[in-house]
């Protein structure tokens, strides 16, 4: 009933169908070329080194770093991953939630039954198992340390009560490490 209810409508019509779009796109980039390529043996260690480095990369730099440290050196609400909806402290346990998900290759539903399958603990296992077993540790830690970080978060980061929130992007750090050494390991595997 509020004046500007049509407005809102219309906008979130065509941010749903953009998304819509956008999501058929990856899926048919998947199903098509892209898929093959990553699965085709002549290039699979260079894709698995390419899966490996991105997610180091992406654990170390885009979740313990931008998303976390840079709201824990300014202590600004402004630097927080989700400022306008007070979620950021869910944010974050979904992240590591997630990236566990990946790498031990396990699901578990709603309904509290798991999914099991192969994660890419089994490829880094195979490279060198002192870096699974540290990767493994590490992600665990993640997802047990990022889920005691209070909320809300723009409140949590002006004390880092309990230091949760160091501890989380340490071991997301710890995490990164040791994934991509295995990486490495593949770069120079003959």
């Amino acid at each position: 009933t509020a004046p500007n209810a049509e407005r809102r409508k219309q906008y979130l019509k065509v941010v749903a169908e953009l998304l819509v779009k956008n999501l058929e796109g990856v899926k048919s980039q998947w199903a098509g070329s892209f898929r093959t390529d990553l699965l085709t043996t002549s290039k699979l260690n260079f894709n698995s080194f390419t899966i490996l480095s991105g997610i180091a990369q992406l654990s170390k730099g885009e979740f313990g770093g931008e998303r976390i440290q840079t709201a824990l050196d300014t202590k600004s609400q402004e630097d927080e991953h989700s400022c306008f909806s007070d979620n950021t402290h869910i944010d974050i346990q979904m992240n590591a939630l997630g990236m566990n998900n990946i790498y031990t290759g396990t699901y578990l539903k709603r309904n509290g039954t798991t999914i099991n399958g192969k994660g890419l603990n089994a490829l880094v296992e195979k490279l060198e198992p002192a870096s699974n077993a540290k990767a493994s540790v590490q992600i665990l830690k993640v997802v047990s340390e990022s889920k005691s970080i209070s909320a809300p978060f723009d409140q949590a980061i002006l004390t880092n009560s309990g230091s949760h929130i160091t501890n989380t992007i340490s071991s997301w750090g710890g995490f990164s490490d040791a994934i991509q050494r295995a990486s490495i390991l593949i770069q120079t595997a003959k």
